[in-house]
């Protein structure tokens, strides 16, 4: 179930919205807000996989959106929606943050689930790939900081990577030295 977050203050909008994603065949559970103001205080008690924005809203822009979730720190991906077919306003959305814009145009309401799986799909990547930033830098962390001599050779015994602990045990002041140095 992708949970969605729609910022929109025109209810027709939000009904057609809504049946668009109930007759797709996929698993949306669509919440709305009307204001920006709204959505931040939903999105501070409630996890969403997906923000849907309109362009204009009573109380800012989709690009306030996109400022402001980066302020909070979200990992969140954002498609803004408009009644706007305008290259320019595009191209800063995307720039700003945006994993999608769609113009709401006689066919948008049929190619809305695709870009919505493909924008949760781009959150589930980004979340992955933070993941493994985290371990690796914990993983850096212990390599760096050990007081044991930590080493990778290749099968012929050449070093291909030593820790600064292994460098001090051979007398050497850097790992690269002792690695340029000794196989």
């Amino acid at each position: 179930m992708i949970k969605i977050l729609y910022i929109e203050d025109d209810s027709a909008h939000i009904e057609l919205t809504h049946r668009s994603l109930e007759n797709s065949g996929a698993e949306f559970n669509l919440h709305t807000a009307p204001t920006i103001t709204d959505a931040f205080s939903l999105l501070k008690d409630n996890d969403y996989d997906v923000i849907l924005s309109d362009y204009r809203l009573p109380d800012g822009s989709g690009l306030d959106v996109i400022r402001i979730a980066h302020e909070q720190k979200l990992s969140i991906a954002i498609v803004l929606i408009t009644n706007q077919d305008d290259i320019n306003t595009a191209i800063a959305a995307l720039k700003a943050g945006a994993v999608d814009y769609i113009v709401k145009q006689s066919d948008y309401l049929h190619k809305l689930p695709i870009v919505l799986s493909n924008a949760y799909k781009h959150t589930q990547i980004e979340k992955q790939k933070k993941a493994l930033y985290e371990i690796e830098n914990k993983y850096r962390n212990i390599f760096e900081n050990a007081v044991e001599g930590i080493f990778q050779s290749s099968p012929d015994g050449h070093f291909l990577s030593a820790n600064p602990a292994m460098a001090q045990i051979y007398g050497y002041k850097s790992p690269e030295e002792m690695i340029e140095k000794i196989s």
